[in-house]
């Protein structure tokens, strides 16, 4: 169980991204690379880069490991997106995202964010797993198309 220490309306803690937010963002928080749900996820945000690109939307992936794996990952998958490393777990701490995962030990709960290019969070995700992971880049997408462009 997580208890998040930043609600809708706050400001995300960018600097810790490492980049220069541009436009509104996705910050997609999965918990352990190279796994399947994690995959899959991945590979669906990746899908759909095109269309949230329509609509002003820049996605980030984001997670604990370290950044060869997160860089192996991405090459794996052919993301045409940035994968965030915090190794050292601050950014996941901060924003109270940490969870003992079992086998994998303490990792990311899976949560995604909406940012605008200042930071401001306009939306939170509980992701969940299964089916609902699987389903989360179309509910996301399908959630900013709504909001229309910024």
């Amino acid at each position: 169980m997580v208890e998040l220490k930043l609600r809708e309306g706050a400001r995300f803690p960018v600097e810790r991204l490492g980049r220069r937010l541009d436009r509104r963002t996705v910050v997609s928080f999965h918990p352990v690379a190279l796994t399947g749900g994690c995959t899959r996820e991945v590979r669906r945000f990746d899908d759909l880069l095109v269309d949230f690109d329509r609509v002003g939307v820049d996605i980030l992936g984001a997670g604990v490991d370290e950044p060869d794996l997160n860089a192996s990952f991405c090459e794996a998958e052919s993301l045409g997106y940035e994968l965030v490393s915090d190794p050292g777990k601050e950014l996941a701490e901060e924003l109270g995202l940490l969870k003992e995962t079992g086998d994998h030990g303490i990792r990311t709960a899976r949560y995604s964010y909406l940012l605008d290019p200042d930071g401001t969070i306009l939306r939170i995700w509980n992701v969940g797993t299964g089916d609902a992971n699987d389903a989360h880049p179309d509910e996301v997408l399908e959630a900013v198309q709504q909001a229309g462009e910024a």
